[in-house]
């Protein structure tokens, strides 16, 4: 089984960052990611800027490129489109069980 470990301090400015999950010394790296609980419900963002990572993965999902989603909102930057990306592969690996 793999060396996995999880963290989820509170930054110094109120904001939850996603979980860091090191598998075998391997980083996530997620650090323009953002959970806010007072910001669009809760749903992690992109560098805490009213865009959701969900957002991001339903255009990316349409065909647009990162290229064409930071052309459509400048406030983007193409690595913020990629970290959306590594966000959604990442949980789409996870396995759910149930606990009952």
């Amino acid at each position: 089984m793999p060396n996995i470990r999880t963290t989820d301090a509170i930054a110094a400015n109120g904001c939850h960052p996603l979980p860091l999950v090191l598998a075998l010394n391997t980083p996530l790296m997620l650090d323009r990611l953002k959970i806010e609980p007072g910001v669009c419900g809760g749903r992690p963002t992109i560098r805490g800027l009213r865009i959701t990572v969900d957002f991001v993965l339903k255009l990316l999902g349409d065909g647009y490129t990162a290229d064409d989603i930071a052309g459509l909102y400048p406030e983007l930057e193409k690595e913020d489109v990629y970290q959306a990306a590594r966000y959604g592969a990442w949980l789409a690996s996870e396995r759910t069980t149930s606990m009952v």
